[in-house]
C-alpha cells in the first residue's frame, strides 16, 4: 500500500512540474509581456524600368526590297534590324511571379531605313528560386512610316504590329539581365512617289526578334 502511495505522489509531483515547465506558444519580453509579430505581407507593385539596347531583328523578307526612279536603284541587302527600345510601367508582385505592365518607344533601323515606334507590353515572369525568372509576354505596337535613307524615297505608310514571345531573367533586385525570344508581325505599304518606284507592294519587316537588356525593378512586398 505504501508503494502505490509513493508511486501516485511521484506522478502527481512529476505532472506539476511538467506544467510550470511549459514553454509559452506566444513569445515575451523581458518583462514576461507578449510580443507582437509583424504580419508579413507577400504582394507588392514595383516600379519597373526595362532597357533592351542589344535586340535584333531578323526579317528575312526585307532583303532585295528596291526603290527605282530613273537609271538610279537603292535596295536593302541581308535580313538584320537594329530593334532597341526603353520601357517604363509597374508590376504586381507576388510570391510566384510578376505581372509586368509597361510602355514605351524605340525603333527599328537598318542601313536603308528607320522607324520610330511607340508600344504597350505585357508579361508575366513566374520565379524560379530567388535568381531567375521565366514567361510569356505580348507587346502591341505602332510603327511611324520608315524614313528611307537613300535618295529614292517611297511613300510608306505608317502601321500597327505585334510581337510576343517568351523571356527569361537572371539577377536579383533592383537589377537583372534579361533575354528574349521573339516573333514580331509588322508590314509597311510602300507606293510611288516623286518618280521612286518601289519593287513591292509592301516592306515587310516580320521575322524573329532576339532582345537583350536589363530590367530594374524598386518598391515590392514588406512587412507591414
Amino acid at each position: 500500500m505504501r508503494q502505490f502511495v509513493a508511486i501516485v505522489s511521484f506522478l502527481g509531483l512529476a505532472g506539476l512540474a511538467r506544467a510550470g515547465q511549459a514553454p509559452s506558444a506566444v513569445p515575451t519580453d523581458a518583462q514576461g509581456q507578449p510580443i507582437q509579430q509583424e504580419e508579413k505581407n507577400e504582394w507588392g507593385v514595383n516600379f519597373v524600368l526595362e532597357a533592351y539596347p542589344g535586340s535584333v531583328l531578323f526579317s528575312t523578307d526585307i532583303d532585295g526590297f528596291e526603290t527605282v526612279k530613273g537609271n538610279r536603284t537603292e535596295k536593302i541587302e541581308g535580313f538584320g534590324s537594329y530593334i532597341p527600345s526603353l520601357n517604363v510601367g509597374a508590376a504586381l508582385e507576388t510570391p510566384l511571379l510578376y505581372v509586368d505592365t509597361t510602355v514605351g518607344g524605340g525603333g527599328v533601323a537598318n542601313a536603308a531605313i528607320i522607324s520610330p515606334l511607340a508600344d504597350a507590353q505585357l508579361a508575366v515572369r513566374f520565379k524560379l528560386g530567388k535568381l531567375f525568372t521565366i514567361g510569356p509576354h505580348i507587346r502591341g505596337m505602332y510603327l511611324w512610316a520608315p524614313i528611307w535613307l537613300k535618295d529614292n524615297d517611297p511613300d510608306f505608310s505608317s502601321t500597327w504590329g505585334a510581337m510576343g514571345g517568351v523571356g527569361f531573367t537572371v539577377g536579383i533586385k533592383p537589377i537583372s539581365l534579361s533575354i528574349g525570344l521573339d516573333y514580331m508581325g509588322a508590314s509597311f505599304d510602300a507606293k510611288p512617289k516623286d518618280g521612286a518606284v518601289p519593287n513591292r507592294r509592301e516592306l515587310d519587316i516580320s521575322g524573329v526578334v532576339i532582345q537583350v537588356g536589363i530590367i530594374c525593378r524598386f518598391g515590392g512586398p514588406s512587412n507591414r
